[in-house]
């Protein structure tokens, strides 16, 4: 066995076990600064004479420490262990770093991210408990207050996971001092940058290459309410498959209000068996949608409803607390809400629950929180926030209480839009003057009994400039 896997198996043996176990890299930079160097490392991370002696004084700690395993920047076999980029294939298996922050995410102790905010997806990821926020480039400037938040958060047993350059050195040894030893310091780096930033270093794993190697643990869980829509319905699956695996198989929680449609959804759930149903009813929605169609263990989870299509690719996402991420909007992409329709939507809402506020209306993501299209959540928030408002009866009513009830949040977007919503037609009476193209359920319904789908190939997606954008559909007989 290599060095590099002995390394691993001992770090990762150690997580499983619940023992105290830290791991701290000894760079260039961190040389150059303990040699008083004048300049910056490669991060833009300034040397200092005060830097230099702390760091100087960790590693001397580390020395004292048995559980501390300190490699050196010279060893580079040992000290990219954590990092996602693949070794030499006869020093061992990316696979084994893969399962090392797996048992770091599967640990029961308090575990804190300290890292800039760009990578706040890795405290979902690994199921963080807290993220102290250090500055990009020169976090020693603000040491001290980095260091009283991390003593805010820690607790005896407590895993600190650093990216945070040469500061994460001395932070780590103060941490271990302060919990006189009782704690795991796991010195990251630059483990995170290419899956959730960039890639910042030499030989690191394509984006989507890093993100495959968490695929399980970064799927959104999704439900797409639809009534009286299979033929849509259909599209919408058809186009989730193609450009957003990661969001499938979505549970669909459906209602037929007719024979018709009732057959036609028969007709489809026998084309995605793989999809679990809920049957959706007014006087036990809110309930069924917590207990049976959130019921799940992912991170992260999204709602949709039936007039959605994805048209190209899904970008990666995974929002952090207090944000959601909406597949909508992008660079340029408004939500093609008139400032009438805005007002008669807002005018025809439920009062405010006494003592909250209503998130201001207005037709800017930058306004919304909460949407029944595509916004994605980490699950325990969305939870939390649909259990708060009691009973609603449907997506109109549940998704206008989100955002006029619950306190807002942050909504993130990509460069560029994935899906849109198409205002083909009307199913729902809670917003009767919401619009649409006029064309009839029934006919719809008709259509795709007798064998007609949507052709999304041949529908014209190059000009979309809104989240609810008047597409014409075009139909093909299969």
């Amino acid at each position: 066995m290599s060095a590099r896997s002995e390394l691993l198996d001992d770090l990762t043996s150690h997580i499983r076990s619940g023992q105290p176990i830290s791991f701290c890299k000894d760079g260039d930079g961190e040389q150059a600064a303990m040699a008083n160097a004048v300049g910056e490392n490669c991060d833009g991370s300034r040397y200092s004479p005060e830097l230099g002696r702390k760091l100087r004084a960790a590693f001397s700690f580390f020395d004292s420490i048995p559980e501390v395993r300190v490699v050196y920047f010279c060893n580079q076999e040992e000290y990219q262990v954590l990092l996602h980029a693949p070794p030499d294939p006869a020093t061992g298996d990316i696979q084994q770093t893969v399962n090392f922050w797996r048992a770091v995410r599967a640990s029961n102790h308090r575990k804190v991210f300290v890292g800039p905010e760009r990578l706040a997806p890795v405290v979902p990821l690994l199921r963080c408990d807290a993220h102290v926020i250090v500055p990009l480039g020169n976090a020693f400037d603000s040491y001290d207050d980095i260091l009283r938040r991390m003593i805010v958060e820690s607790l005896p047993g407590a895993i600190f996971i650093f990216s945070s350059g040469m500061t994460a050195k001395p932070l780590a040894a103060d941490i271990i001092r302060h919990l006189g030893g009782d704690v795991s310091c796991m010195d990251s780096g630059s483990a995170w940058d290419a899956m959730f930033f960039t890639s910042t270093r030499d030989g690191a794993l394509l984006p989507e290459v890093a993100r495959g190697l968490y695929a399980d643990l970064l799927r959104v869980h999704s439900i797409v309410c639809t009534k009286n829509r299979a033929l849509q319905l259909d599209a919408l699956l058809k186009s989730m498959k193609v450009y957003a695996p990661q969001f499938w198989p979505p549970t669909l929680f459906w209602m037929a209000t007719n024979d018709d449609d009732a057959r036609a959804y028969q007709a489809l759930f026998a084309d995605y068996p793989e999809c679990p149903l809920v049957d959706q009813a007014r006087a036990t929605f809110s309930g069924d949608l917590l207990s049976k169609c959130l019921a799940t263990d992912a991170d992260y989870a999204a709602l949709f409803c039936d007039d959605d299509v994805f048209f190209r690719p899904a970008p990666f996402c995974a929002p952090h607390p207090g944000t959601a991420f909406s597949l909508r909007f992008g660079e340029g992409v408004g939500d093609g809400c008139s400032p009438e329709f805005v007002a008669a939507a807002c005018a025809a809402l439920p009062p405010v629950a006494p003592g909250t506020a209503p998130a201001p209306p207005g037709p800017g993501p930058e306004l919304r929180g909460y949407s029944m299209d595509g916004n994605v959540h980490p699950i325990n928030e969305l939870r939390a926030a649909i259990a708060s408002l009691g009973y609603f009866p449907d997506p109109s009513n549940l998704e206008a209480r989100l955002n006029t009830e619950c306190k807002p949040i942050q909504e993130l977007h990509g460069a560029q839009n994935c899906m849109l919503s198409i205002p083909h037609n009307l199913v729902q009476d809670v917003f009767p003057n919401n619009p649409n193209m006029g064309f009839s359920p029934a006919d719809l319904t008709r259509r795709y009994l007798a064998g007609e789908r949507i052709d999304l190939d041949a529908m014209d997606f190059s000009n979309v400039i809104d989240a609810h954008q008047f597409l014409p559909y075009v139909f093909k007989r299969v």
